[in-house]
């Protein structure tokens, strides 16, 4: 029997690989819960954000009509940021927005949703980005989209992932050592 093989076969080098994938195992639920959370955080603030910029457009259109909406509409798009906008007629042309079209993902629902889009000015993959948004129904015939570019915070997510994934391979080679 070799040395290598009386250490693997030994009941304190079991008990050690056993408690090493335990910490491992707690390790990787606590980073996976706090990245859960971290993300439900910046989602509900997204969100929030979203049924308050909603509201002031309401109170925008109740006070002055489809003009008035349209018009501040326009004016938010030219706002550097990570607003989202478009209004559309019955026909399904452009009145406002910094959108250039209908998301194809409100097309199967009327209530908020994930959706890709390109920005304006820029081209190739990198141009696409994650949104958030909701649709909703103007008097008169119109639909006010109104969203929020997450592709900052998708990729700050995607940054915490990996870093919780090297931290638990960190964790285990140390542990191993």
């Amino acid at each position: 029997m070799t040395a290598l093989t009386r250490l693997l076969s030994s009941t304190p080098f079991r008990l050690t690989l056993a408690y090493m994938g335990a910490f491992v195992l707690a390790a990787g639920l606590v980073v996976g819960f706090v990245a859960w959370r971290a993300n439900d955080l910046l989602t509900n603030k997204v969100i929030e954000t979203l049924e308050a910029e909603v509201t002031g457009l309401r109170e925008q259109f109740q006070a002055g009509g489809v003009e008035r909406l349209a018009s501040v509409i326009a004016q938010r798009s030219t706002q550097p940021g990570s607003s989202l906008y478009l209004l559309i007629d019955a026909g399904g042309r452009k009145v406002a927005g910094n959108l250039n079209r209908v998301p194809p993902e409100f097309e199967a629902t009327q209530r908020g949703a994930l959706f890709n889009y390109v920005r304006a000015g820029e081209e190739g993959a990198r141009a696409r980005r994650h949104a958030v948004g909701v649709s909703l129904p103007v008097p008169g015939g119109l639909v006010l989209i109104v969203g929020r570019d997450i592709e900052d915070l998708h990729r700050f997510a995607g940054t915490m992932g990996q870093l919780g994934l090297w931290s638990i391979a960190l964790l285990a080679l140390l542990g191993i050592v």
